[in-house]
């Protein structure tokens, strides 16, 4: 079990569980299986990088994604909580593994071509990437869903994102648990 808790402690990934790991009761976070994914999924360049699958059972996983339930009320939930996959395994990986190096996003981002969009470039299917704001690293990654208008200029910004080993949530673009300590970029494609 302390190996890992300490793999929680040093996975970014799993930064939404920070407030519900409790020490005294370790017994209820098992971890089924771990470690490098079958799956191999590379750049369009053609090189490969790592990616993971968590299988997880345990009652905290589900506690802490009702936490964050109830912290975002407007987010709405798409899906179980799963730690097969994150974020960043959702918007480059297609849902077949988390990604939890974030020095490779930059990485994916420029062999897969993808450009900078302005917020008034921006389009549904176009990528959101949330930095923090003191180590600079892609700590978070949402696929665009809807966007302002010149018909609909009261839209906002909606995203769909992966929290963690939590749900798929729809949400506001800055309804998230990273956006007060993070600036976002958005991107696309080069086609």
């Amino acid at each position: 079990m302390g190996l890992f808790v300490g793999r929680l402690r040093n996975l970014k990934a799993f930064v939404n569980l920070r407030f519900a790991l409790n020490p005294a009761r370790n017994d209820e976070m098992l971890l089924l299986s771990q470690g490098r994914s079958p799956i191999i999924v590379q750049t369009r360049a053609g090189n490969p990088f790592d990616v993971s699958r968590v299988t997880l059972s345990g009652n905290l996983f589900v506690l802490a994604d009702e936490a964050l339930q109830r912290r975002h009320p407007f987010a709405t939930p798409r899906t179980q909580v799963s730690g097969f996959y994150n974020c960043h395994g959702l918007v480059f990986a297609g849902r077949r593994a988390g990604i939890d190096d974030y020095s490779l996003i930059d990485r994916i981002l420029r062999e897969d071509c993808f450009e900078h969009v302005t917020l008034q470039d921006l389009l549904p299917g176009d990528i959101a990437i949330y930095y923090d704001n003191q180590s600079g690293e892609a700590i978070h990654s949402a696929v665009v869903v809807s966007v302002p208008t010149p018909d609909n200029p009261l839209e906002v910004i909606t995203v769909i994102s992966k929290w963690g080993t939590g749900r798929e949530y729809l949400h506001k673009l800055s309804d998230c648990e990273y956006s007060a300590t993070s600036r976002v970029e958005f991107r696309r494609i080069k086609t």
